[in-house]
């Protein structure tokens, strides 16, 4: 059984997320050298990042792509050779 207290789970304080889901907008933002892996351009390498968008380089036809991150839900992954990884996913 969950507890919830005020609209939130036992033990969760105002603003924290469950499991690995970030926010796309407030929290740590996707740096340069960071990995993406976006539903639908593939793996890529974030180029710069500013909150709101990404400037993603594609791996598999090295196009840079602009991605606005209040259309996705970002994901994060575990480190991949010391790069920090995530999912951009769909939000539904």
């Amino acid at each position: 059984m969950v507890r919830r207290h005020g609209g939130q789970q036992h033990g969760e304080q105002r603003g924290e997320q469950r499991g690995c889901e970030s926010p796309a907008a407030p929290g740590p933002s996707r740096e340069p050298g960071d990995i993406v892996e976006h539903f639908a351009f593939g793996r890529g390498d974030v180029l710069k990042g500013d909150g709101e968008r990404l400037h993603v380089r594609i791996h598999k036809d090295g196009r840079v792509r602009e991605i606005a991150l209040s259309m996705l839900r970002v994901v994060a992954l575990p480190a991949d050779g010391g790069a920090r990884r995530y999912r951009l996913e769909r939000k539904l």
